[in-house]
């Protein structure tokens, strides 16, 4: 059994091309990234697997790999590694909702997407490195259910997994599950304020 999960293979999707052709690739073609284990060292590089899952079956083409051993580098910003039975699939074949904690963002600098300040009156979020995707979601917008909710909110910053600058106040590395929300979106949420700490959530593009 594996894992789907959402990725991109566009020029902008990320910080490289895929390894099996040091290609970009367009989101409209039917790609995957494998595990480690199941990219086997290059070997399915570029080959066509069938894809099972909601009473449907397609063939997509391997481009790259996610690294379930060791984690990804500076130019796959830093992320974790992947686990060993993950389908990394284009970025506009499902709206997938994600599992993530909702934490709440004070903003107090000026904003990555659009380096401009925000009111906490807006319907804003900043997203874990990896679902921020080298910028792919800025100022897109996304959609968060909780506490029986559903919220459309906009993307305007990165969460990153590295650990944040003078910038933004020296923070620790975010996990890489966090959707960091606006003070609208927990009022949105219909959550009280001395609720605004951590809440489990699911998100998806909007």
């Amino acid at each position: 059994m594996a894992v789907l999960t959402l990725n991109s293979f566009e020029n902008g999707g990320g910080d490289m091309p895929p390894y099996c052709d040091s290609k970009y690739h367009s989101d409209v073609e039917l790609n995957v990234a494998l595990s480690t284990g199941w990219y086997n060292g290059g070997e399915r590089c570029l080959h066509n697997i069938t894809v099972s899952a909601n009473g449907r079956t397609v063939k997509a083409k391997v481009v790259d790999v996610c690294d379930s051993t060791m984690g990804c580098d500076e130019d796959h910003d830093y992320q974790p590694p992947c686990a060993n039975n993950l389908l990394e699939w284009i970025m506009n074949q499902k709206k997938t909702p994600y599992f993530a904690l909702a934490v709440y963002l004070a903003i107090r600098t000026r904003i990555e997407c659009d380096n401009q300040y925000h009111s906490d009156d807006e319907l804003i979020v900043a997203l874990s490195t990896g679902w921020y995707n080298g910028g792919r979601r800025c100022l897109h917008y996304v959609t968060i259910n909780a506490n029986g909710e559903s919220v459309r909110a906009r993307v305007v910053d990165d969460d990153t997994t590295m650990g944040s600058d003078k910038d933004h106040d020296y923070q620790p590395p975010c996990a890489n599950n966090i959707v960091d929300a606006s003070k609208a979106v927990w009022k949105a949420l219909g959550m009280p304020e001395d609720n605004w700490d951590e809440l489990d959530i699911t998100w998806s593009d909007a």
